[in-house]
């Protein structure tokens, strides 16, 4: 998510959400997901990636365990009009979420110098979610133009020129939000990318800007929680690490130094409980798994911190039936959306080390259907619910 007013709730050009359709052509006319090998391209870039689809089932397991299903809001929530703000958390609650997660932007609260701090557009998110008994999960991301490495040319998205400047930051937030019953935290967004960690993705000076931001937000409340920051699904390339590798370089270099690995596994226009051959973006949670178990990390669960399923955009419309998902595939119908919101909430209530989902988004930012981005809310942008609404608010709270 990138910081800023209410219609940057996610950054521009935005490369991680869609790139989940790299297994879009498995199901060109003709070919069934289970006898198809396809050359698949990443409907975000040129990269081309095999796959070869085996037997599928879409049947989620049963329930077990009760999770955190919260709502993700990304960089709207700070920017939105009293009245905006006040539906908006009464629809969360309405909906049986119990958190939200919104940015806290470094570069909008300390905007004038390293000595500045205005609190005031967050001040009125965590009063909102207070009234509510919603808890929050902020984001802190987003480097201000004084604390950028010289020669970076990405805005808020330059990795931090000294981590020092950052954990300063946390602990303030930390000390300023803790009293008030913020607990949690994620430190920056898909860092595995260079869209949100510029110039260049740097498994070291993240595992340094995690560990110190933790040491900082612990000093002043040691029973909070720190979340790595949430990783993209992408696949690497362009740039960007794959989750796996990222994490466990972050590990090898400073051991466990976070309460939970974020993560953002977008599966459109697939059920996250597709069981396939073939790798989707919900199967690298077990990767993730995988590297924690590897290095003896114990305790820390995954935290789904975004996932979703765009009703718009410039290409087709998937409904999800085998055969009908062609190439020009970028977005899934308002019916879909709403078996993938029943679909996920089932699929993290059955796995114990899932300690949280944040759905993205509660509603839609507008209706240009040049990019899939304004199409996500559980809501149109009218206000009027989609199918999804009711499904999600179906399998949270029954």
């Amino acid at each position: 998510m990138g910081s800023g007013n209410a219609l940057r709730g996610s950054a521009a050009g935005r490369i991680v959400r869609g790139c989940v359709l790299f297994a879009m052509a498995l199901l060109l006319s003709g070919q069934s997901a289970t006898t198809a090998a396809a050359s698949v391209e990443d409907t975000r870039g040129p990269r081309t990636y095999r796959t070869l689809a085996g037997s599928a089932s879409t049947a989620a397991a049963p329930v077990t365990t009760s999770p955190t299903v919260g709502m993700a809001f990304g960089g709207t929530l700070s920017w939105m009009p009293a009245e905006q703000l006040t539906a908006a958390f009464d629809d969360a609650a309405a909906l049986g979420v119990t958190s939200v997660r919104a940015d806290l932007s470094w570069s909008e609260v300390q905007t004038a110098g390293p000595d500045a701090f205005d609190w005031s557009r967050f001040d009125r998110v965590v009063a909102a979610a207070r009234s509510r008994k919603l808890t929050v999960l902020p984001i802190l991301a987003y480097t201000p133009t004084w604390a950028r490495p010289a020669g970076c040319t990405s805005g808020d998205k330059c990795a931090p020129a000294d981590t020092a400047a950052f954990a300063k930051f946390a602990r303030a937030a930390s000390a300023r939000y803790g009293p008030l019953g913020v607990h949690q935290w994620e430190v920056w967004n898909e860092q595995n990318a260079p869209a949100f960690w510029a110039p260049a993705v740097n498994p070291r000076a993240y595992a340094k800007l995690l560990r110190d931001a933790r040491t900082a937000i612990r000093a002043v409340d040691p029973s909070a929680r720190v979340l790595m920051g949430g990783l993209t699904a992408a696949p690497a390339g362009q740039g960007r690490l794959g989750a796996a590798d990222f994490l466990a370089q972050v590990v090898a270099q400073t051991g466990k130094t976070f309460d939970g690995v974020a993560f953002h596994p977008y599966t459109f226009p697939f059920l996250p409980s597709l069981q396939a051959t073939w790798k989707t973006p919900w199967s690298q949670i077990g990767e993730l798994k995988a590297v924690l178990d590897r290095f003896g990390v114990r305790g820390v669960q995954i935290w789904i911190t975004e996932f979703g399923a765009p009703t718009g955009g410039p290409g087709t419309a998937s409904g999800g039936l085998p055969g009908a998902i062609p190439s020009t595939t970028t977005h899934v119908t308002e019916q879909l959306q709403a078996k993938m919101a029943e679909d996920v909430i089932r699929t993290i209530k059955a796995d114990p080390r899932i300690g949280g989902l944040y759905w993205y988004s509660w509603k839609d930012l507008g209706q240009n259907s040049s990019t899939i981005e304004n199409f996500f809310g559980l809501r149109r942008v009218d206000g009027s619910p989609k199918p999804a609404y009711a499904a999600f608010r179906q399998a949270n709270v029954g």
